[in-house]
Parts: C-alpha cells; structure tokens; sequence
C-alpha cells in the first residue's frame, strides 16, 4: 500500500484506535494480519487440506500466480480422485 495512503488512514484513525504515532497504526495491522492467517490457516486445514498444501497458499508471493495441477489438488487434499 502507498505510502501516502497509509499517512491518510494514520491521521483519519489515531483518535479512534488511540494511537500515539505510526508504530501504534503497523502493530495494530501486524496483529490483524497475523489473526487473518491463522483464520485462513485454520480454515484450510479444517476442511481438509493438507498443511503442505496451505502453506504453499501462503507462501506465494502475492504478484505470482500459482495454479495448482489437479495432481497437486488431490495430494494437498483439495479435491478427490
């Protein structure tokens, strides 16, 4: 996210989520994110997928797009034979 924009959201939210300065504002997204991976994560797994399988979800990079083969659907337990 641009920098100008997270200054934006910085100065329109600090009163409301009582931040003192920027740190206050990149904890508060660090633990919102680190809570949104465990949910993904947990998720995944509760329907089951397997942990390889959502790691490798997670672990590539956000401008590569990765298209699992039906091969590696069945053995992440995405899908069945």
């Amino acid at each position: 996210m641009p920098a100008h924009i997270l200054r934006a959201q910085f100065e329109g939210q600090k009163a409301s989520y009582g931040w003192a300065d920027e740190f206050g504002q990149a904890a508060y997204m660090y633990d919102r994110a680190q809570n949104d991976m465990r949910d993904a994560l947990g998720f995944l797994l509760n329907h089951g997928v397997s942990l390889d399988f959502a790691l490798r979800v997670f672990d590539t990079p956000r401008q590569d797009v990765w298209t699992p083969t039906r091969e590696e659907l069945v053995a992440g337990g995405v899908i069945k034979e």
